[in-house]
């Protein structure tokens, strides 16, 4: 990863192998310049990437989509100070939310004015979670207004820009 300090940009899609990397483990936290990450398609990833936190002073906007083995945030997203988009979609089994990190989230998805605009779609577990409606149990999820504008059209790997 140190070969990769300079790198803006990252996209991860359709690496049906990509999980955990086992030389992730460690505790040094090289200093990284992403400004956008996107992570999709990944079917074994079952939490983010360690190396991920060497951008939070220049992360912009990340994307997590069709990842169905991702179940928890970490705790460092909160972390993140440059975070100004945060998109899930369709991370069904996102479901177990540290308390700090679902408090993040819930104030920063319900606030219009929040610096960080947060988009969850086809991920019902963490809707109700961040709604607090922890005690439903059902798989049915109407969505709300943002969810439900991103639904039509945003099906591809496209990057959105993020204002500096």
């Amino acid at each position: 990863m140190g070969l990769l300090t300079r790198l803006e940009t990252l996209m991860i899609i359709d690496c049906e192998k990509l999980g955990e990397d086992e030389n992730d483990k460690g505790n040094n936290i090289i200093p990284l310049s992403l400004r956008t990450l996107v992570l999709m398609k990944l079917p074994q990833l079952a939490a983010l990437p360690r190396w991920l936190q060497g951008s939070s002073s220049t992360l912009n906007y990340l994307r997590i989509e069709d990842c169905n083995n991702l179940r928890t945030l970490p705790q460092w997203l909160t972390r993140i100070e440059s975070l100004q988009k945060l998109t899930i979609r369709n991370c069904e089994a996102l479901s177990f939310l540290q308390e700090d990190v679902l408090t993040y989230l819930r104030q920063n998805y319900t606030n219009e004015y929040s610096r960080l605009q947060i988009k969850i779609h086809g991920s019902p577990q963490l809707m109700r979670l961040i709604q607090g409606r922890e005690e439903e149990h059902s798989t049915e999820y109407q969505g709300d207004t943002r969810a439900e504008e991103e639904q039509g059209t945003d099906h591809g790997a496209e990057i959105e820009p993020v204002d500096a």
